[in-house]
């Protein structure tokens, strides 16, 4: 029994240590529990205490927000109340300006008839222009010195319209460019600008007729007297001429129309030019078309195929001369194309049909060309024709070539380039 007892009792000790260090062990992990938290309190009271440290911060900063959104709000009344201030001043500023140009052009208005009389006697036209467009436009109100001054005003304008056009007619009478270049101007100023274009494209096209007219009276004259141009295009040369003298007018032309009447008294000008050397221009085709005498070499060399040395020679010549007749009017059209062009502000023109047609020219242009076509063909078969015949060879040591082959070629390169250049 004692030593069950006893057995008994060494194992409740056994368990009782046990039990004793499994508490020890959980006491062990509880402290360090323990430790975590109080560390993390430590924290968590840290952050209390750093938040009620900054809600003051916070609170101060919304009450400076507050009171700068009120001085934004004061700004912004200050501001809108300067800006309809401004206006107002502005508005007055305005009126006031009016008011005193009003009472400028009434004090002007009473002396302004004087001044447009007393200019219009020393034929100073153009202070009595300026003077009538400055007050021309003043509206009367209950005065009827104002009423009346305007009446005399429109008087002096319908007196000063009648002189200058008599003056300008007057300077185109007697070929006084600079007048009628004065004179044309003014009247942009008083309200006759298409008078003003009409009246001086006229003149202008009347100095290319004269010119014109005069140049293919030389080339008559000299026809007259036998002359054949020998190795001189006479025909080309008198065409250039003709071509030039109305070139010449346009240039000189553009700066007038660009000044005082705009891209539509520029077409006008260059379409009245064209028109007035247009005869001209058909005069000199047709004088050449007969003298040369076109018609009969057509008819008589058409079909042949050899020529003599003498007949290809003036063939060769005249065909020559054709192509730079043809050449020459087609340069001319293209330049004349291009100011057109210019004048309303367009790109360069594809192509040289703009200009009006002139049936004098159309047919002269018609005859030449197909007087061209049959010759130039006859004058390439016989050049062929003589160089198959007349074939000779270079020698070269023992090596034989036939020169027939560059000799066709030359006579078409020259045949193909002539056609070419008569477009």
């Amino acid at each position: 029994q004692c030593s069950s007892w006893h057995h008994g009792t060494m194992t409740s000790v056994a368990a009782m240590e046990g039990q004793l260090r499994e508490l020890k062990e959980k006491a062990a992990a509880s402290a360090v529990v323990l430790r975590g938290l109080i560390e993390k309190g430590s924290e968590i009271e840290a952050k209390v205490q750093s938040k009620r440290n900054i809600r003051p911060m916070v609170l101060e900063l919304r009450s400076e927000a507050a009171t700068l959104t009120g001085k934004l709000v004061d700004s912004s009344t200050v501001v809108q109340q300067v800006v309809e201030s401004v206006r107002v001043l502005d508005k007055a500023q305005a009126n006031t300006r009016k008011a005193l140009d009003r009472t400028v052009d009434v004090v002007g208005l009473k002396s302004c008839v004087e001044e447009v009389s007393t200019a219009m006697a020393h034929e100073e036209w153009e202070q009595a222009a300026t003077s009538i467009q400055r007050y021309l436009h003043v509206a009367p109100e209950d005065s009827v010195t104002e009423e009346a001054a305007l009446q005399s005003l429109q008087k002096s304008l319908e007196e000063l319209r009648r002189v200058v056009q008599e003056k300008c007619q007057d300077a185109a009478e007697a070929r006084d460019q600079a007048a009628v270049v004065r004179f044309c101007g003014l009247m942009t100023q008083i309200g006759l600008e298409m008078d003003g274009v009409s009246r001086y494209t006229q003149f202008l096209g009347m100095r290319v007729q004269a010119g014109a007219e005069e140049q293919v009276a030389g080339l008559k004259s000299m026809v007259n007297m036998g002359a054949t141009g020998g190795n001189v295009a006479l025909y080309a040369k008198a065409l250039t001429s003709v071509l030039e003298v109305a070139a010449s007018a346009v240039a000189e032309g553009e700066e007038m129309m660009h000044k005082n009447f705009g891209p539509d008294g520029h077409q006008q000008m260059v379409q009245v030019v064209y028109s007035k050397a247009a005869p001209s221009i058909a005069d000199v085709l047709e004088l050449m078309y007969n003298t040369k005498s076109v018609k009969a070499k057509i008819s008589k060399y058409r079909d042949a195929t050899q020529l003599d040395h003498k007949v290809a020679l003036e063939l060769d010549v005249l065909l020559e001369e054709i192509s730079l007749c043809l050449q020459r009017l087609e340069q001319f059209n293209w330049f004349l194309a291009s100011k057109l062009h210019a004048a309303k502000g367009d790109a360069i023109p594809s192509s040289a049909n703009d200009l009006p047609r002139v049936v004098a020219i159309d047919v002269k242009k018609a005859e030449l060309i197909s007087g061209y076509i049959p010759l130039e063909e006859a004058f390439l078969r016989h050049s062929v024709e003589k160089a198959i015949r007349s074939n000779h060879h270079d020698t070269d040591d023992d090596t034989k070539t036939s020169v027939v082959v560059d000799e066709v070629f030359f006579v078409l390169k020259k045949c193909t380039r002539r056609a070419l250049a008569t477009s």
